[in-house]
């Protein structure tokens, strides 16, 4: 039912894009060049990141996180944890079917993914399935990805880190697991 949900935060995101308070939260929280991150992002990406920050922030009041530097840190990882999918990357439907195959195909999902990897490197992207190709692996690697983009940027060790394991929390700690919990 939560993936249901989600679609459809995700059509609502399309057609509205970000409200003026939620513009305001984005420019509270972000440098200029952090902001330009955020903004190639689609606005799907950009309505769920202001929703994760948000939510980050209630989280940490309510688990007792009281350290500033770990709030905002908090913060700012929920704006920017997506920027590794850059706009254009993975489109609506791709999303769909992308939460599909990993769901029921794993497997599969991890070998187009390769494949879709393959095809961006060579410059072979022509055909059917390649924009789903290029979708899984822009899945696969949008961690780490964004991770790269935001450390060459400067972003504080302790984001940059919260953005390159959201996906994989195992020991990471008690920030990653609210971070973790505000992205579900």
């Amino acid at each position: 039912m939560n993936r249901v949900a989600q679609f459809f935060r995700a059509v609502a995101a399309l057609l509205r894009g970000l409200r003026g308070d939620e513009i305001q939260w984005v420019k509270a929280h972000l440098s200029p060049w952090e902001e330009a991150l955020f903004w190639q992002m689609s606005r799907i990406d950009q309505v769920h990141a202001v929703r994760v920050s948000m939510k980050a922030a209630q989280i940490a009041r309510e688990e007792g996180i009281r350290d500033e530097a770990s709030v905002r840190a908090l913060v700012r990882a929920g704006l920017l944890h997506d920027i590794g999918k850059v706009n254009g990357d993975i489109g609506l439907f791709d999303r769909v079917a992308v939460v599909l195959l990993k769901r029921f195909a794993p497997r599969l999902a991890d070998a187009l993914a390769v494949r879709g990897r393959q095809e961006l490197v060579h410059g072979t992207r022509r055909g059917i399935g390649t924009g789903l190709r290029r979708a899984l692996y822009a899945h696969a690697v949008h961690a780490e990805r964004g991770a790269a983009m935001a450390k060459l940027l400067g972003v504080e060790e302790a984001v940059v880190e919260l953005i390159r394991c959201h996906h994989r929390p195992q020991g990471g700690g008690r920030l990653l697991e609210a971070f973790v919990k505000a992205d579900r």
